[in-house]
């Protein structure tokens, strides 16, 4: 888990079919002083976060199986 702050939404003309219904969004990870600490990631957004606001982001299979199901595009 990392906790980073939300900088903007991800739009795209077209995006995975298995994706439909889910915002993206683009955040920037932070350091224990939070500073920025990494490059930007995008992330699957499904409870409603705004641009500014802190986030904790889970990260890999098992959690994007369990909060979004096996069968989203990895």
């Amino acid at each position: 888990m990392l906790l980073a702050r939300v900088i903007g939404n991800v739009w795209g003309a077209r995006q995975a079919p298995s994706l439909e219904g889910y915002r993206l969004l683009q955040v920037q990870p932070l350091g224990s002083q939070g500073d920025a600490h990494g490059a930007p990631r995008v992330v699957v957004d499904n409870l409603g976060a705004g641009p500014g606001e802190l986030v904790l982001v889970a990260h890999g299979s098992r959690c994007r199986d369990i909060a979004l199901g096996a069968e989203v595009a990895a």
